[in-house]
């Protein structure tokens, strides 16, 4: 089974990739800051990190350089919503895979996932489509309109 980090200081954003990636046989792991982040990097070995540029305690940035000057090729795909060209051209050059804006659309987590050889578990069933909606209005009346932003 495939490991998966979910660096981002944001819970409701880390909720919301976790609920997009429940459909594949992955576990996932959390960290919500950037010194979290890196210890669980080396303690889980992740296959695939998703990273926010802007972390506490260090940054995307300097997870980044670390890890390409360790020699780590752990993919990492930063999701970000900075959508500044110097800054997807600076973690492109520093060794992302990629660089997905934020607000995010399914498909791209699901392409990610999709391109490292994770297959669905299952097509989503009506019902646990159904499911993931009602946890996305649960929580939206908690988040100040950012889970209004994912697009389904």
């Amino acid at each position: 089974m495939k490991k998966i980090l979910i660096a981002d200081e944001r819970f409701e954003s880390r909720l919301i990739m976790k609920l997009i990636l429940k459909q594949f046989p992955i576990k996932i792991i959390e960290a919500k800051d950037g010194k979290e982040a890196i210890k669980k990097i080396m303690k889980h070995q992740p296959d695939l990190t998703f990273l926010d540029i802007h972390l506490p305690e260090k940054n995307g940035f300097n997870i980044l350089t670390d890890l390409k000057e360790q020699g780590n090729k752990m993919p990492v795909v930063v999701v970000s919503d900075d959508k500044e060209q110097s800054i997807i051209d600076s973690c492109l050059d520093l060794g992302a895979l990629s660089y997905i804006n934020k607000p995010f659309l399914i498909n791209e987590l699901s392409n990610v996932m999709k391109s490292l050889g994770v297959n669905e578990i299952d097509r989503a069933s009506e019902k646990q489509k159904d499911y993931a909606l009602s946890q996305k209005r649960d929580i939206s009346a908690n988040d100040n309109g950012f889970l209004s932003n994912i697009y389904y």
